[in-house]
């Protein structure tokens, strides 16, 4: 992959945005319930299991989802 001024990687992360449903709660939380503890975080860097352990982050996690 030939970089010009960066452009070609900068393309490749770009984030598309899909027209969906807005995400509910329950959603999340049944979500999180499928996830294992100890496996490696995303690229948020924060664990499943404190995801789990502070159930308030979850209205968070459904507002920034419908951003």
């Amino acid at each position: 992959m030939k970089e010009q001024n960066g452009y070609e990687r900068k393309q490749k992360w770009k984030v598309r945005h899909v027209d969906c449903m807005p995400t509910q709660i329950t959603e999340i939380t049944s979500y999180l319930s499928k996830t294992h503890n100890c496996k490696s975080p995303g690229i948020d860097q924060i664990q499943n299991s404190w995801l789990k352990a502070f159930p308030a982050t979850h209205r968070h996690i459904t507002k920034t989802s419908m951003q």
